[in-house]
């Protein structure tokens, strides 16, 4: 490796002008030998005394220690070793150049092993090697991590002690040699100061310094007796299943948050890798990954989540996640120490019998589901001893809903730390094609970048996978900058104004959104609450959304605007066309605006019936055009007519068949059901705003939804013998950037091609379209793909079903047709496990004797989504 002549050369000028010293041999001879054994044991008990000297909440157990000191150990070693074979090359005074080599190694080289350290971290960190990083063996430690890391280590050392002999290849080091233990004359004595005394000294710092940069350290500022100890702390976390997602079952993943209570400091257990994120809580974050499935515009999710429990305490771990308030669950799974335990879907009254069971014996602890903005709190909570390791899994599904002429998939990311797995994939499969995917930078400018989608015909895969050093919110920062919703929209491709008729599985899916149509005369009135409650923010924002609304009325638009408090206003008595002049009064009008007093919807509602109804009878409106109510308001009725089954009934009365209204509801007061049966009672929808966010453009947004129809009295049929369990497929209007949706079961033995046909009224005719679809050929397709859902049909019809008899129930008018809906959407929800306001899911453990329980109560002024509340139990 080196020209050991340069090293005679040397030291033989050394062995002229100083004929005393080490003999040749001397480091190797029985002495040598001795003292070398003697440096072994005292340099390697430094170790020992740095590990009973540290912290006990950061003391690493025996084997983390021992696998970190015998990097040290086989590296010392050959350095050692390795200066021995360098300084026997001298012919005479080898212990000069052991001593020389050996400060070289102390100084020049410390930088250096610092420096092989720092760049190999950096590597293996952007790589994402998790169990090269120093320090880090896996759970439980794994040899073959141990192993890599020596290796890495070993590196390291060579490229230090050939830089180091290199060094000493530079002219001018005879003469340090000659003087530089000139004044013992002993060589004996000479070789103890050499090999033992000094090697002792400075290789008590080097072990010191060089374990401190190996080892990893638990750090746990909180002590018992710390007020902070006593506090509960919660970290939002997602947390998934390291198996190989080809073995996966459903292979889909979620988000979550992870909140602990105790009193005492965590207690390092028998793991130390760097797969966890200390919290300060003794709850350890292995990874947080999201796969979601969307498959002909059905998506499912699964979430798998790990932690473990190292404090030395036995505490709650709560798992929080936020799923979108469309969605249903359909799975719930959690291991604890090796007791799983898995969710099937019961009766609710099965439900909260078993949960009042464990009331009585005070274990109730459970899942909890409130709401926020437009997701729902999944929370459930759970109590185990210090060590335990607990996994979660949650799955749900969702129908992707087309607004403005793109489908959105919303997934709520809130990690609230660091993880160092973190990772989502979206998976997106359309039979006909995919006209584009993109997903914007909704988490900000700090991922800029950092999204990687590929897309095919069919296909499509978005990614974000940001590593540790990417989720910092700066460079030296310990918390995350993951906090918001990640978005993934798309579209696909339209060719067939007759639509997109798919079977798969025994089931037909019908996805109709016509194109290049032109859009129809509407006929609107906006009728906004002006009562107290709306004063401030509120009214502010409404006023700002109506003026860029009346703006984007059409030239073939009627309008008016009424204002209610307790008193009703009409800006006109009649629809006006939507002319500038006409506007800007309108805009004025609305500008001077002052909210004070009660609120009367009654009166106000059946006004502008009243005035749709003038103009249709008077011929001021085209026959074919499209006449809509848009309510906006705050609060609840308080004067005149205020029961709102009333003024239901009253609406419903009044308002014709060519009529729809539409709700807005703004704020949290708000009695939404009321507002979204009002609504869809009589053909139209509704929709929350928050107040708390940009409402003014929330309700431009609404507004944009509905302003462009194009179609009315849109009717869709199929051969009777061919199918059976049609979801509705009559539909009063579609509007642009729409889909209507149907669904229904293909008769076993029916047809090999099924077919549709479509009538409805556009602008300026009726139209008639047809579409058709092999009831093999999908199948046929699907078998073929990976990361998709083959029974999506199946369950995307069971979705629809479920929420046309949830919206049915609220519209019942007698008790008895409400529980034969209720009958109807148990029986749809056991058979395709979905937890619904009327089912409840059982989590039982393998053995059947733990049970946990996922209640879905739904409250009268709770929102209006499917599933109110979840509540967990565990009993024994």
């Amino acid at each position: 490796m080196f020209d050991s002549s340069l090293f005679v050369v040397s030291t033989n000028n050394a062995t002229n002008a100083k004929p005393h010293g080490c003999n040749n041999g001397a480091l190797v001879d029985r002495f040598g030998v001795l003292i070398q054994g003697l440096l072994a044991i005292v340099a390697f008990s430094t170790l020992m005394l740095k590990r009973f000297r540290e912290p006990k909440e950061e003391r690493r157990p025996w084997r983390i220690w021992f696998y970190d000191t015998s990097k040290q150990a086989i590296g010392a070693l050959f350095i050692h070793f390795a200066n021995v074979f360098l300084s026997n090359l001298a012919e005479e005074d080898p212990c000069s150049l052991y001593l020389m080599n050996f400060l070289l190694d102390a100084t020049l080289g410390m930088l250096l092993i610092w420096a092989g350290v720092k760049a190999i971290s950096c590597v293996v960190e952007y790589k994402q090697f998790t169990l090269l990083t120093f320090g880090e063996y896996g759970d439980p430690p794994q040899a073959a991590a141990w192993i890599g890391q020596c290796a890495l280590y070993m590196l390291i050392m060579v490229f230090e002690k050939t830089v180091i002999s290199l060094v000493l290849l530079i002219p001018g080091w005879t003469k340090l040699q000659e003087v530089l233990l000139d004044s013992i004359p002993n060589p004996q004595l000479e070789l103890v100061l050499v090999m033992l005394i000094v090697p002792f000294i400075v290789n008590a710092i080097m072990f010191w310094v060089v374990d401190s940069l190996l080892m990893r350290k638990y750090k746990n500022k909180t002590t018992p007796e710390s007020p902070e100890s006593s506090k509960s702390v919660e970290v939002s976390t997602r947390l998934v299943d390291e198996e190989s997602e080809d073995t996966r079952l459903g292979q889909d993943e979620k988000q979550s948050s992870i909140k602990t209570s105790g009193q005492a400091p965590p207690k390092l257990i028998n793991r130390y890798e760097r797969n966890r994120v200390e919290t300060g809580d003794g709850i350890h974050i292995y990874s947080y990954k999201v796969e979601a499935r969307i498959t002909s515009r059905f998506a499912h999710t699964t979430i798998c989540s790990r932690v473990v429990n190292t404090a030395q305490h036995a505490q709650s771990v709560v798992f929080n996640m936020q799923i979108p308030k469309s969605a249903f669950i359909t799975n719930f799974t959690m291991n604890v120490n090796g007791i799983t335990f898995i969710g099937s879907v019961k009766e609710k009254t099965v439900a909260r019998s078993l949960y009042a069971k464990a009331r009585a014996r005070g274990k109730a602890a459970g899942i909890v589901r409130t709401n926020s903005n437009d997701m729902e709190m999944f929370r459930t909570e759970v109590h185990v001893p210090e060590g335990s390791k607990i996994q979660f899994e949650i799955h749900y599904e969702e129908m992707m809903q087309r607004k403005l002429g793109v489908y959105e998939y919303n997934l709520n990311l809130q990690p609230g730390k660091l993880v160092p797995q973190f990772q989502v994939d979206v998976y997106i499969y359309e039979p006909k094609g995919i006209a584009f995917v993109r997903a914007p930078n909704s988490l900000g400018e700090h991922f800029e970048g950092l999204v990687k989608v590929t897309t095919s015909n069919q296909k499509a895969h978005v990614c974000f996978k940001p590593t540790l050093h990417e989720q910092r919110k700066c460079h030296n920062c310990s918390s995350t900058a993951v906090d918001g919703v990640f978005t993934v929209q798309y579209e696909v491709i339209r060719e067939d104004n007759g639509g997109d008729l798919q079977v798969s599985n025994g089931y037909f899916v019908h996805f109709f959104a016509p194109i290049n149509l032109s859009p129809l005369p509407k006929n609107i009135i906006f009728v906004i609450d002006i009562s107290g409650s709306m004063w401030g923010l509120k009214m502010k924002q409404t006023v700002q959304a109506m003026q860029t609304i009346l703006d984007d009325l059409g030239h073939d638009d009627f309008f008016s605007i009424i204002d209610f408090n307790h008193n009703v206003r009409c800006w006109s008595d009649e629809l006006v066309p939507a002319t500038s002049i006409q506007t800007s009064e309108a805009k004025k009008y609305i500008q001077e605006i002052q909210p004070n007093g009660g609120t009367n919807i009654n009166e106000a509602l059946l006004r502008a019936t009243h005035m749709l109804s003038n103009a249709m009878n008077y011929g001021v409106t085209d026959p074919r055009s499209v006449s809509m109510i848009i309510l906006v308001s705050d609060g609840d009725p308080t004067v005149g007519e205020i029961k709102l089954s009333a003024i239901q009934k009253n609406v419903k009365k009044r308002m014709r068949d060519e009529f729809s209204l539409f709700s807005l509801g703004i704020g949290f007061d708000v009695d939404y059901d009321f507002l979204e049966r009002i609504a869809l009672e009589n053909r139209g929808m509704a929709q929350r705003i928050y107040a708390n966010q940009d409402a003014s453009q929330q309700l431009r947004d609404f507004y944009q939804q509905v302003s462009s129809p194009l179609l009315r009295k849109i009717l869709i049929e199929y051969p009777d013998e061919a199918v059976t369990d049609v979801t509705q497929n009559s539909f009063d209007k579609y509007f642009s950037g729409s889909e209507l949706v149907v669904a229904g079961r293909v008769e076993p033995h029916g047809y090999s091609v099924l077919q549709s046909v479509i009538t409805a009224s556009s602008g300026t005719m009726d139209l008639s379209l047809q579409a058709e679809a092999d009831v093999h050929e999908l199948d046929e397709i699907l078998a073929l793909q990976r990361h998709v859902n083959p029974g999506f049909a199946r369950q995307l019809w069971a979705y629809i079903t479920v929420n046309q008899l949830l919206a049915e129930r609220s519209l019942a008018s007698t008790a008895a047709k409400k529980r034969k809906i209720t009958q109807k959407i148990v029986s749809m929800a056991l058979e395709h496990q979905f937890v619904t306001p009327m089912t409840a899911m059982l989590v039982e453990s393998e053995s059947g004797d733990e049970r946990l329980l996922a209640d879905s109560p739904k409250g009268p002024k709770q929102d209006c989504c499917a599933g109110g509340g979840n509540f967990l139990h565990k009993q024994k």
